[in-house]
């Protein structure tokens, strides 16, 4: 994750996507925005809703 942040700040004014971030950084796409939300919603103290009940 910290390479993307460096790679978003040294180039604030490009418009970065989820999978060129991903790619960058030798990811998957889909690895890299659940990894990224993860982080995300850690250092603001939110946690995700619990699974939906299995129908």
């Amino acid at each position: 994750m910290g390479d993307a942040l460096r790679l978003m700040h040294d180039n604030a004014a490009h418009a970065w996507t989820v999978g060129e971030l991903a790619t960058k950084v030798g990811s998957s796409r889909a690895a890299f925005a659940r990894h990224f939300d993860e982080r995300v919603r850690a250092q603001r103290g939110v946690h995700p809703p619990p699974p939906s009940p299995a129908e």
